[in-house]
């Protein structure tokens, strides 16, 4: 897994009982293997397999949770994880600039895109690991994509 790191900010922890989504905007000393504890088991796998690959592209990347998501850093954010109700999301702030051979990555704004995972055999760790690497040479190249 990537090295991750407690988030900095207080938030009020979950009060549902159901294991969806957590709402919260961050939750203070909470790890990605925590959000991963939260989900259904389809949801918890895909999770668990894309924290895995991206810790084998990226081994110098952290990950906290960051607006109520597991987010992945090395110099400023390069993609993040948000489990939904049919699929889970793995977007990238830099989206746009990614070579998608594939055409895998979806979205209209000026530069985050992401893919929906429905199940574990949809992802594809070649095609995945590069962009997670083209990510974070965009970050390191051209700063934090959040400021």
């Amino acid at each position: 897994m990537a090295k991750e790191r407690s988030s900095s900010t207080n938030a009020p922890k979950r009060s549902s009982t159901s294991r969806t989504t957590p709402k919260v905007s961050a939750v203070k000393g909470k790890t990605v293997a925590w959000y991963i504890g939260t989900l259904e088991n389809w949801q918890s796998q895909i999770v668990s397999d894309l924290d895995k690959l991206i810790s084998s592209a990226a081994s110098n990347a952290t990950s906290s949770i960051k607006w109520a998501q597991p987010v992945y850093e090395c110099d400023g954010p390069f993609c993040f994880i948000k489990a939904a109700k049919q699929h889970v999301t793995f977007g990238f702030w830099r989206g746009v600039d990614l070579e998608d051979e594939k055409q895998l990555l979806e979205g209209t704004g000026d530069k985050m895109r992401h893919i929906k995972i429905r199940e574990p055999a949809d992802i594809r760790k070649t095609v995945l690991k590069k962009m997670v690497k083209q990510a974070v040479k965009l970050t390191q190249t051209h700063g934090d994509p959040s400021q």
